[in-house]
């Protein structure tokens, strides 16, 4: 298996709207008008179709994670600065402007 099965697979989860198409045009358009059970019989295959086309996807990447052909290795190598490189610092000030919490305040609002 490798990432262009996974392409396929990706691919045919794209087919839902045909498909869709197709049960309106056998309920609106159709020169022979589709029974209430005819649509209700083709909603339910389309649902399973989708339900087994989206386990066949899973599948496929999951197989893809197993055998090493999509890992997250370059996500894991890469250097994310610290939460708080200063540039987040917020001030909170009252009415005037004036800055009404400080480092003491903030240590005593959590307790240190």
């Amino acid at each position: 298996m490798n990432r262009f099965d996974l392409e396929e697979a990706m691919g045919e989860m794209a087919q839902l709207p045909s498909d869709i198409e197709a049960i309106m045009y056998a309920y609106a358009d159709s020169p022979i008008k589709a029974t209430e059970d005819d649509i209700l019989n083709m909603l339910i295959g389309v649902k399973q179709l989708h339900e087994t086309r989206y386990q066949k996807m899973w599948a496929t990447f999951e197989e893809l994670i197993k055998n090493g052909t999509i890992s997250n290795e370059e996500v894991n190598t890469v250097k994310m600065p610290p939460y708080d490189d200063g540039s987040m610092k917020m001030e909170v000030t009252d009415s005037e402007g004036s800055v009404s919490l400080n480092q003491t305040n903030i240590d005593d609002i959590r307790g240190a």
